[in-house]
Formats: structure tokens, sequence, C-alpha cells
């Protein structure tokens, strides 16, 4: 099980959300169609609000069934499940790895699911299941929301929902096939945009220059500061820059190897001004309070295959431009994008799916497991033993 202190659990509690005004859109949607789409930017309370608004749909129709919301991560898992327990006032389950608790509603990660649906391939026990983050388009997201698709056929009392940050909402309906209510959650916003390229400096360097001017001028602001970077190693070297140029600044790391109890160190009360240091974990999966500035460094690490030597290797790339609109989302006064507006304009419009750029065999394991030849996938991998059929 595992444990926290109460100063980590205590997470603040925030009424007035972009989504606050929406519970009975949401409660009508789930009454006429067994898939809802949600997009709202991070921070729009999609992930607290809409997982307790299904509890209260399932009692009040009588169905007994469970209430399931998957994360990407363990972090936001269990800090979802501590926050919305706090709301509730009453117990939130959480499962991750081989830990969980009970309850009527559930935060798993997605691999926790792909278990449970090997035990229960109809999910009997839940009556409506929420994926959220679908914006990162995982490897074993994009396969839960297929096999989930194969369970709407036989189950029609299931509800699924799909949440994300600007997504495309027209693509996930034709894949459904069927109607789908769409909830676009917007909120108004003043939010300052600045590039500032980098010129003789190497980003890192930039990147911690950036921390400190902030630091300095934003005297009446004391707001956090997030900080975005490529690797676990970039995290660490920034953090020992700040640490070593500017008092009154708290460095905490975001990185996804930390261990749970240093994962939760984002969400402690702060004695001087908060920096996260993240890698891009922390473009959606994470809660935050208080976070006035961002700093974008324009890169992100990620898995890619190549066909030709046959490996899977982690690779620096450019982020994508939806990317940059999500990092941008998690400040709530100013962005500072250490690229310039022209490079912005050259990145993709999207990031690959994990499903199209990784080792084809760990796709075909995982289906192995589930005991499945394959079915229509979201975004087609690359051709397997299973041929094209599938595709």
């Amino acid at each position: 099980m595992v444990q926290m202190d109460s100063s980590m659990a205590r997470l603040s509690l925030s009424p007035h959300l972009p989504i606050s005004g929406w519970k009975n859109r949401f409660m009508a949607s789930l009454s006429h169609s067994s898939t809802v789409i949600i997009d709202g930017k991070a921070g729009s309370g999609k992930s607290t609000q809409i997982p307790q608004w299904a509890v209260e749909y399932s009692r009040r129709e009588g169905n007994r069934g469970l209430v399931a919301c998957t994360q990407s991560c363990r972090l936001s898992t269990v800090s979802l499940a501590i926050r919305v327990g706090e709301e509730m006032g009453e117990k939130v389950d959480f499962a991750i790895g081989q830990e969980q608790r009970g309850g009527s509603l559930k935060y798993c990660t997605d691999e926790w699911m792909m278990r449970e649906m090997k035990m229960s391939p109809l999910l009997d026990e839940y009556s409506i299941v929420i994926i959220d983050q679908v914006n990162e388009r995982s490897l074993t997201t994009d396969i839960l929301i297929g096999l989930l698709k194969e369970i709407l056929i036989l189950r029609r009392d299931l509800r699924i929902v799909l949440m994300g940050s600007s997504i495309d909402c027209d693509k996930w309906v034709n894949y459904f096939g069927c109607y789908c209510p769409i909830l676009s959650i917007s909120s108004k916003s003043s939010l300052i945009i600045e590039y500032s390229p980098l010129t003789h400096k190497s980003l890192l360097d930039t990147a911690v220059d950036t921390v400190v001017f902030l630091h300095l001028t934003e005297k009446e602001n004391r707001g956090g500061i997030l900080l975005f970077l490529s690797t676990q190693e970039e995290v660490e070297l920034a953090r020992r820059e700040i640490r070593r140029r500017v008092e009154g600044i708290e460095s905490i790391p975001l990185h996804s190897d930390l261990p749970h109890d240093q994962l939760m160190r984002v969400h402690c009360p702060s004695n001087g001004r908060k920096c996260v240091v993240s890698t891009s974990i922390g473009e959606t999966s994470i809660v935050f309070d208080g976070i006035s500035f961002v700093i974008d460094g324009g890169f992100t690490s990620t898995s890619i295959y190549d066909p030709i030597s046959r490996d899977e290797s982690s690779q620096v790339i450019s982020i994508s431009k939806m990317t940059a609109k999500r990092r941008t989302e998690r400040a709530e006064v100013r962005t500072i994008r250490l690229y310039s507006e022209d490079e912005f304009e050259l990145m993709s419009e999207e990031e690959i799916p994990e499903i199209v750029r990784a080792d084809p065999s760990r796709v075909e394991k995982i289906m192995d497991e589930m005991g499945m030849d394959g079915f229509d996938f979201f975004d087609r991998p690359a051709p397997t033993r299973w041929g094209i059929a599938n595709y």
C-alpha cells in the first residue's frame, strides 16, 4: 500500500473551474450515448470533476457498477484519487502495479486496467470507464480503447468517456462510428506567450537563466515556475544550477523514474518560490496548483523504432505544436518558449502516436497476452504477423 503523510495528501480544492457549468450536459450525454468525448485544457477540472459526476450518474440510474478513470502514470493516479476523495468526502480507490484499494470510484493506470480486462474480458463490474489523457496516445491507451470499442458491441449498458487536451474530436467520432457527444471545455485566458530563441548559450544554460530572470523580476507574483526539459539528466543538471545560482527557490524534479514519495513533492507547500523541473510527464498527467510561469524548452525524449536495425531507442526530438499548446496551458500568467516563432511554425501539428513508432513486437506481445488476434486500431501499427486485414 502506498503511504503518504498529511502534508502530501492535503491538496487545495478548486471550486471555480472551467468545467463547473458542464455537469447537466455531461449527465444528459451519458443518458443518450455509449461514448462521450471531452476536450479541455490542462487545469480545466475534467480529471477531478468528470469521475465524480460519473459516480453520481451511476447511482442516480440505480447502477451498482464501478466507475474507473485511467491515467498514464502512477503519480497522477494516486494524487487524483487523494484529491477527489477529499472533494467527495469518501474513500476513492487507486490501483497502481499490484496495489489497490476499494471504493465505488477507482483511479488506475492503463496497465492495471488491461490486467483487469484479462480477468474479466467484458468488465462486468464496471458501469463507466473513463480514459483520461487520450492526447498522450500511449501504446497501452490505444490498445485499451480498441478493446473497449469491442466490448461496447456486447455491452450496451457500458459507458465510455474519452478525455484529453487539444484532441482531434472528429477523428475519435469517426473511429467509434456512432453518435458521440463532444464537450469542448473552453476558458478565457489573458496568458502571455513570449518567444526567446537560443543565442550563443546552450538550451540548458538558457533555461536556467530564464528561471533566474523570472524569479528576480517577478517579485510581485510569487507563483511557481514549471520548466520543461527533455531528459532526466537535464532535469537534474538544471536543478543543480538553479540551487547554485539563486536563493529562495525550491527546485523539484519531476520525471517517471522518481520514487513515489519524491514524485508527491510537487503537491507539498513550499517556503519559497517553487520551480518544478519536468520532463514531458508534466504536460497533462499532473494536477498542479499555483503555476504562474512556464518555460518550454521545445524538445522531448521519446522511443523510436528503427525497422532496419530492429532496435528501439530513446531520441530527443522537437515537440509538436499541440504539445507546445498543452505546455502553455499549464501557466496561469506567462509562458516563455525557448525557440523562435519561425521554429514553432516548422513543428509538426501533432506528435506521432506510440503505437506507430514503437517496436511492433511490443504491440504483438500485448495482443498475445490479451488473447486477441487484432482489432480496429485507431492508428495502424507497423505490419506484423497479423497481416493487413486487421489494420
